[in-house]
């Protein structure tokens, strides 16, 4: 990992069967090597402190330069349960973890999330104008109705599907996640389920809100470009996505927050890295390379 932080000091941090949490200063930096004394039969952790200011640190990237740190599941609200952010806010928010892309996401379904009704307008193709360079917000979409744990008229199974790319959006009901996804295709829209986690590493007996049911059957299709993670949970989401590979089929892997309905963790507490080598970076150019072939 290449631009990290000088650590100036190190802190040994050892549990053993008879002890607990134990601290130790007994570290040796020597010609870039750390020495310590572990005991048998132990856990330990060395952590260090870098040099320098807070502000020098985050300067640090340890991602290459052609590579850019994303976050693709960002909302501007979570229902009744969170008020209702401005862009210009989650830009703001895009420093803590130095992200170079936020997807925001305006609810194309049940309108669960508000107020959707001013949000799909913005979806037109172009980057927020509340971005700035190295700090690029782009509105995009995603569509569910949940079939199970809400009140809403329609109820369709499949899952969340996100779409990634898209010059327009407007709600569209129907049961099928297939003709949902083929609507996505026809604007060149780069397209993925969502909500892996609640898959729960078993085949499902019950419904609840976000269950991508369909994703097996999508992406031996064809028909999604990749899944994602959020809101972590357990490790559901890397066994599905394993399943999928050991059966030939290549999807992308994402990760976002689904912020802000995550229980107030920071955008880019899961997060996406893409390397894009070609400049000038732009959105398409990052979202491209979720893709299959790119990957590759």
């Amino acid at each position: 990992m290449n631009n990290l932080p000088v650590f100036k000091e190190f802190e040994l941090i050892i549990t053993t069967p008879e002890t607990n949490l134990l601290k130790s200063h007994s570290l040796k930096i020597n010609e870039n090597r750390i020495y310590a004394e572990i005991p048998a039969n132990s856990i330990f952790t060395i952590t260090g402190l870098p040099a320098g200011s807070l502000a020098e640190q985050n300067n640090f990237k340890p991602e290459p330069d052609d590579w850019y740190a994303g976050d693709i599941h960002v909302h501007r609200n979570c229902g009744d349960v969170t008020p209702v952010f401005s862009e210009a806010e989650l830009v703001s928010m895009m420093e803590t973890n130095d992200l170079a892309v936020v997807t925001l996401l305006a609810d194309m379904g049940n309108g669960e999330v508000q107020d959707n009704k001013t949000d799909l307008p913005k979806v037109n193709g172009l980057d927020a104008v509340q971005s700035k360079p190295g700090r690029i917000v782009h509105w995009d979409a995603e569509w569910h109705f949940d079939p199970a744990g809400v009140t809403f008229e329609n109820k369709a199974l499949g899952g969340h599907v996100m779409f990634l790319g898209l010059k327009e959006a407007h709600t569209i009901w129907d049961e099928s996640t297939y003709k949902i996804l083929e609507w996505g295709k026809k604007q060149n829209a780069i397209s993925g389920f969502v909500h892996m986690q609640y898959l729960n590493d078993s085949i499902q007996n019950d419904l609840n809100c976000c269950i991508p049911i369909d994703f097996p059957v999508e992406t031996a299709l064809g028909n999604v470009d990749f899944l994602s993670e959020d809101v972590w949970l357990n490790d559901a989401s890397v066994n599905a996505y394993y399943k999928i590979l050991n059966c030939g089929f290549r999807p992308g892997w994402a990760a976002g927050t689904d912020f802000p309905c995550n229980n107030g963790r920071p955008l880019g507490s899961l997060l996406t890295y893409v390397q894009v080598k070609d400049k000038p970076f732009t959105y398409r150019k990052w979202i491209e390379e979720l893709k299959t072939e790119e990957q590759l």
